[in-house]
């Protein structure tokens, strides 16, 4: 009698879990949210990933941003997120703040800043 193949398990969900929680404003209002998970090293053992999600908004957004490492990962996570915002409705119309504070609302600023004049008194 010929042996059945094992049934395949599937793998275990070894990924770690959230670096922070950052809450938004809408109008004064808590409202949105932005969720960053603790970035990890894909199977293939050189990529690594960094989870987010923005919730909360007239846009959600659940994704990843990869890198050669955790920090690469990482950074271009922080970068990617205040650009992700500003795209939101609740952006647009100035209603949108972290801690009453607007744009970057307190994230990266290195893709933020791309199409604005540097301060001629910041050395790059």
């Amino acid at each position: 009698m010929a042996q059945r193949p094992a049934k395949a398990r599937p793998a275990k969900d070894t990924r770690p879990g959230s670096l922070l929680t950052v809450r938004l404003e809408v109008d004064g209002m808590p409202r949105g949210r932005v969720a960053l998970g603790i970035p990890f090293v894909e199977e293939d053992r050189t990529t690594w990933r960094c989870r987010y999600a923005i919730t909360g908004l007239s846009e959600t957004h659940r994704r990843y941003c990869c890198g050669v490492d955790a920090v690469q990962a990482l950074i271009l996570t922080l970068d990617l997120i205040p650009v992700l915002l500003e795209a939101t409705e609740e952006a647009k119309q100035g209603l949108l703040t972290r801690l009453g504070e607007g744009a970057p609302w307190g994230f990266g600023r290195g893709l933020h800043d791309l199409d604005r004049e540097p301060d001629p008194g910041v050395v790059p």
